[in-house]
């Protein structure tokens, strides 16, 4: 007896690994993302999406399929890691993982002067910040004194040599 039957061109099946529903991302995190499918995998691709925005991710340059999740670069709060594949016959699929970007402190670098300096003149002192949200306002305090509010960018304090005794500071 013979019969004759056709498959059907099927979706991809996705899994991921190291980004779970409901995680807490308070610190670099990688996704690796394993595709299979019936046919070559055509394209991977990620992103992350919260109401307002989307932001895609760029995959990592190694041999597996690893995207990175920098909760810097994203607001705090509730989002979806999104996972999407794409087979050479054209069917694709798409994975959603509700995850939620904890508030983090932003990262401060101070160009200008070094830990140790000893300085002799008006010193400019520049602050950069990497942050989930726009930096707006900046106290600058020397020995536990305000010497300034700063409220835009860029955030640059000059030091006043001759406003502070000598010694360490």
């Amino acid at each position: 007896v013979e019969a004759a039957f056709e498959i059907a061109a099927l979706p991809p099946s996705i899994t991921v690994t190291g980004v779970s529903e409901g995680a807490h991302i308070n610190s670099i995190t990688t996704a690796l993302i394993d595709v299979r499918g019936q046919v070559a995998v055509s394209n991977v691709s990620a992103r992350m999406e919260i109401s307002t925005q989307t932001v895609d991710l760029t995959a990592l340059p190694v041999d597996l399929i690893m995207f990175e999740i920098d909760p810097l670069r994203f607001s705090p709060g509730a989002w979806n890691f999104i996972a999407r594949a794409e087979l050479e016959n054209g069917q694709s699929r798409e994975v959603t993982i509700p995850v939620i970007v904890s508030a983090l402190p932003p990262q401060i670098s101070v160009t200008g002067i070094s830990n140790g300096d000893t300085i002799n003149r008006d010193t400019p002192v520049i602050f950069e910040f990497r942050s989930q949200t726009t930096v707006t306002h900046v106290a600058v305090g020397i020995d536990g004194v305000e010497q300034a509010h700063l409220v835009e960018s860029p955030f640059e304090f000059t030091i006043p040599v001759l406003a502070f005794p000598p010694g360490d500071h």
